[in-house]
């Protein structure tokens, strides 16, 4: 593998961690397709599916450490959340991480689409009042359900275990819709959940020879900073602006690998897929309109 690969790899972490410390995402959700695409798109080789999650858990663990410690610092991390949703967490992952070596690159894909598709229509079906959370809640109070976040959690944990993503894109949505945490909070949180499952969804893909060390070595190079400057930047962007920018990544990102999965064996799916989202958020704009149209109500009547 020449130097141009390994250039690659450094820019494409620096990516993955600017993501990851903006949106507290890992940078899973971008580095798959990246790492799955744009080798090919240069003529610099393809990496396999399977060797794809190992880098990338190799990647997310490490970008979520920088995020976290920023995050930490600005107190918008809660402890208990990581706790509670990353113990259970950590543990699926570790056992999806295993069960991925008997499944082939395509099911992996498949259950990363599926993973990003309903992470897309959980915060399209928000409803508005939820969008819009109290910021200013202190992160060592928060009142959640646990039952409902360690069970979710343990879900997740177990697919994104499977296919090597640090699971970020779609605890987040879970944690501002089902638990009702505000978006800086969950972002920061859900940097340290998905270090706690990246660490045993990296010890059982390197202790069964999914991970390509050289690659995952420089990709990391690239993260590190990447994922400093995305942490700085975030505590600087007002929560709609990160809400906004995060379903439209997983929305870009659900749609190109449907279209990898599907789209060149059946043009019907991948039209199916545009017709779900549209569907959705023709939902959303009318769940939207209407609360506006309450909240004018209530200030006239005032």
């Amino acid at each position: 593998m020449g130097d141009k690969m390994y250039l690659t790899l450094v820019v494409m972490g620096l990516v993955g961690g600017v993501l990851s410390g903006l949106l507290g995402v890992g940078g899973a959700i971008i580095m798959i397709p990246m790492l799955l695409y744009i080798p090919p798109i240069l003529n610099l080789g393809s990496f396999d599916m399977k060797y794809v999650s190992g880098m990338v858990m190799v990647q997310v663990m490490f970008s979520s450490i920088i995020g976290l410690l920023i995050h930490r610092k600005n107190k918008l991390s809660s402890r208990d959340l990581i706790l509670y949703l990353g113990t259970s967490s950590l543990i699926f992952s570790g056992i999806g991480a295993v069960l991925s070596k008997f499944l082939s690159g395509i099911i992996q894909l498949a259950i990363f689409a599926c993973l990003a598709t309903f992470a897309a229509i959980a915060m399209l079906l928000q409803k508005e009042k939820d969008s819009f959370l109290d910021e200013s809640q202190d992160s060592t109070q928060l009142v959640f359900n646990k039952t409902i976040g360690i069970i979710s959690s343990a879900v997740v944990g177990l697919l994104v275990g499977i296919v090597g993503a640090g699971g970020g894109f779609i605890l987040i949505p879970l944690m501002t819709t089902l638990l009702q945490i505000p978006m800086k909070i969950a972002i920061g949180s859900s940097l340290g959940i998905v270090l706690m499952s990246s660490l045993t969804g990296f010890a059982g893909k390197l202790f069964t020879g999914q991970i390509p060390i050289v690659e995952s070595v420089f990709l990391v190079l690239g993260s590190l900073p990447g994922a400093y400057l995305g942490s700085i930047i975030s505590n600087k962007l007002s929560p709609t602006v990160l809400k906004r920018l995060l379903l439209l990544l997983i929305i870009v990102i659900a749609i190109r690998t449907w279209y990898q999965v599907v789209g060149a064996l059946d043009t019907i799916g991948i039209i199916s897929v545009f017709m779900l989202y549209a569907i959705v958020y023709r939902h959303y704009k009318i769940n939207q309109t209407k609360t506006q149209v309450i909240k004018n109500g209530t200030s006239q009547r005032k």
